[in-house]
């Protein structure tokens, strides 16, 4: 094939979820700018780094790949093809060579996505009954309260008929307020600070009681009770206080 003196060396990188790192480690690899002005390649030229963070615009920046950074390492008898300039701090490539670049991007950008669609993926489906559901309408990702939620049933249940039509619309109007533009902009500006409230033993323990009384008059058998609650979220997503909780109550 070529020469060894005029081979480029390629390296790919998908930096860590922030779940799975410290805050330290977080903006460390953020870098002066933050993750998604940095994403991209790395262009080096004997070693050394002449341009970073730049897709040649082949592809334009975007949220899902904020974690990929490819390093090319250009050998400096590749100058007149990569059009390196005089103070060697700049570079363009070939389009011979932008069209194998083309074909690394593709490879990275679904290891890129998978770190949030293997996330996302985990925590759905450690949930039998989550609170909210996602859903695919007419090509837009939409956010629904779950009715089939067992807290939410029971609760329809004890509404007058006439009650549960306006509680419908109140659970729409939930919904459709919620600040996607806000929410999105916390996520990509500082995705390690957007966290939920979570629940106290205090909240989770007065909740538990309603499920339990729930489900056993239901004919849930009592035995099955700590698996079933597991599966429910707030529990499911609290698990540790859930179990604690329930080793309380002697289930």
């Amino acid at each position: 094939c070529c020469d060894a003196e005029e081979r480029m060396v390629v390296q790919l990188y998908v930096l860590p979820h922030h779940s799975k790192i410290s805050r330290q480690e977080y903006e460390k690899y953020a870098g002066d700018g933050g993750y998604l002005h940095n994403q991209g390649f790395y262009i080096y030229r004997n070693r050394r780094l002449i341009i970073k963070g730049t897709w040649f615009r082949l592809i334009k920046k975007e949220e899902l790949n904020k974690l990929i950074r490819i390093k090319v390492d250009i050998p400096n008898t590749l100058d007149h093809l990569w059009k390196i300039d005089v103070k060697k701090s700049n570079a363009v490539p070939p389009e011979a060579i932008k069209s194998e670049l083309r074909r690394v991007i593709e490879k990275i950008e679904i290891m890129g996505h998978k770190v949030y669609r293997q996330r996302g993926t985990r925590l759905a489906s450690k949930v039998k009954s989550p609170v909210w559901n996602r859903r695919a309408v007419s090509g837009s990702i939409v956010y629904q309260i779950n009715r089939e939620h067992p807290l939410v049933g029971e609760l329809v249940e004890q509404l007058p008929p006439e009650q549960v039509e306006f509680f419908d619309r109140v659970l729409t109007m939930f919904e459709k307020s919620f600040p996607v533009d806000m929410f999105f902009n916390d996520v990509a500006s500082n995705p390690e600070q957007v966290e939920s409230q979570g629940f106290s033993e205090k909240d989770l323990d007065a909740l538990m009681d309603v499920f339990i009384s729930s489900w056993l008059s239901s004919g849930v058998v009592k035995d099955k009770l700590s698996d079933e609650l597991l599966m429910v979220d707030p529990f499911a997503s609290n698990k540790d206080l859930t179990t604690s909780l329930l080793k309380k109550r002697g289930l």
